[in-house]
């Protein structure tokens, strides 16, 4: 595996930075991939106010596909705005979709096969990005962008040595990050540890999977409750080799 470690240039004037809860290093890493990977069908799974959605929209190509989604209706710094509002503003929405309070699991079938380029910046704790990980990988090209965010979010405060208790419970995408197999991988230079990475799916990804699912045996500490298990594990049965499945049922069995 090869982990290519890139140094971040200046964003222009026209990228926003507002709201996006990203560094502009970590803005700049998301636009270099896209111009980079030119991708056909971008996929952003949790948008908060929607910062990185409206970069997005202005750095695709007009013809390419943007679906947003958030299993949050409103906004969780202020609940009397929607998710993803800032992109409301936007004039050029061609190709996009955005769906607010929905899991992935809801919608996946509408969006399709072919995804070429995802964001995935949830929740942060177990089993956050594993579920929606297991959810996108049956839909992602290979050659696939994968970008995971806030992959040390437990680590933010390794200066100081001052951890909040929610800041500790947070390795959930780093976890994840680290269980997946790919050949190629992206992060940051940066003179502590990089909060943001990204992968492009080949076969490797697919034949590791099994990996992913024993990462997810651990403590959940953001049990969702209100998600649709049942159909998670229909999901699994059927897009997923038996021992993964076996995995999965044993570990949500326990958690429940």
């Amino acid at each position: 595996m090869a982990e290519i470690e890139l140094k971040a240039e200046k964003l222009s004037e026209n990228d926003d930075s507002e709201n996006v809860e990203m560094s502009e290093e970590e803005i700049w890493l998301i636009k270099h991939l896209i111009e980079k990977y030119n991708p056909r069908k971008i996929v952003e799974i949790g948008i908060s106010a929607g910062g990185n959605t409206v970069n997005l929209l202005n750095w695709k190509d007009d013809d390419a596909q943007l679906f947003s989604i958030d299993l949050a209706e409103n906004w969780y710094k202020d609940s009397t705005k929607l998710s993803g509002f800032m992109a409301d503003d936007v004039e050029n929405k061609k190709n996009f979709k955005i769906y607010r309070g929905y899991d992935y699991l809801d919608v996946y079938e509408e969006i399709g096969d072919g995804i070429d380029f995802i964001v995935i910046d949830t929740v942060h704790a177990m089993p956050g990005e594993f579920l929606t990980y297991i959810l996108a990988l049956p839909q992602l090209k290979d050659g696939c962008v994968v970008v995971f965010h806030d992959i040390h979010l437990n680590m933010k405060k390794i200066k100081n040595n001052k951890f909040r208790d929610n800041e500790v419970s947070m390795y959930c995408t780093g976890l994840l990050y680290s269980s997946i197999s790919a050949n190629e991988k992206y992060s940051l230079q940066t003179d502590v540890i990089s909060n943001i990475g990204a992968l492009i799916v080949d076969d490797t990804t697919q034949n590791g999977v099994k990996d992913v699912f024993r990462s997810l045996c651990s403590k959940w500490f953001n049990f969702p409750a209100n998600l649709n298990l049942d159909g998670y594990r229909e999901y699994v049965k059927e897009y997923y080799p038996i021992e993964c499945y076996n995995l999965f049922c044993i570990c949500l069995d326990f958690q429940e």
